[in-house]
């Protein structure tokens, strides 16, 4: 069955300062067994976050028994991706169209269609994109009673994601379903902070070489994984 039109919304919105963390290199939160995504009580699920990085993991959930299920929402080159295998059913929903804004808000809401329906619909931001294909069908959530990982995966070995990686620089400041919002910070790791940096995902700094007659300055992230080099040639009287 094709998909009921799927649809991705794209807008700036206001923050709720108490849902509010910044998932740096390998953050992440962690909910025990019982924080049950999607179920007949929890037919919805929102997720807000805004992230200068293309690749990496927003949602990671488990059934409660190792190996046998998941549910993970991520971005993957610039755009959502939505990933889930339950019972060796591996489905994947893409999105398509514009890519996302880096630095920008989102807020991705997945929607039960219609009551008694086994499809879902996404939104994101009010404005209404396409994705690859319908593959919420047939599929039941009743029972991904598993751990919940926001922001991130502590082992990157263990996830079974084909294309997301586990870790996202990322602020979010929101998940939550009809049953109320998760707390983001009550189960953080020591690499997420209770607020975002505020214009920008990754706070910088900036070095400055000066003379008496002259002064360069440029700016360095604080949180790069990569070699930084620098290579000046100067000349002394």
């Amino acid at each position: 069955m094709l998909l009921q039109l799927v649809t991705l919304l794209l807008c700036t919105f206001g923050l709720a300062s108490s849902q509010e963390a910044y998932y740096g290199y390998h953050g992440y939160s962690f909910f025990s067994s019982g924080s049950q995504v999607l179920s007949r009580g929890n037919e919805s699920l929102s997720i807000s976050f805004r992230s200068c990085q293309s690749d990496g993991l927003l949602l990671y959930a488990t059934e409660s028994s190792p190996g046998t299920g998941y549910f993970s929402i991520g971005i993957y080159q610039s755009r959502i991706l939505i990933e889930f295998n339950f019972g060796n059913d591996l489905r994947e929903i893409i999105q398509t169209g514009s890519s996302l804004i880096s630095n920008s808000w989102y807020r991705l809401d997945l929607l039960r269609l219609n009551e008694g329906s086994s499809g879902f619909s996404l939104l994101l931001n009010n404005e209404s994109l396409s994705v690859q294909s319908d593959n919420f069908e047939g599929i039941n959530f009743e029972f991904l009673d598993g751990p919940l990982y926001i922001g991130g995966h502590p082992n990157p070995v263990a996830i079974s994601v084909l294309r997301l990686r586990s870790t996202l620089d990322a602020c979010i400041s929101e998940v939550s379903t009809p049953a109320g919002s998760i707390d983001l910070i009550s189960a953080a790791s020591p690499n997420v902070v209770s607020s975002c940096p505020a214009g920008q995902c990754q706070i910088s700094t900036s070095l400055t070489f000066s003379s008496l007659h002259s002064s360069v300055s440029f700016p360095l992230t604080g949180r790069s994984t990569s070699f930084l080099k620098l290579q000046f040639y100067f000349q002394t009287r």
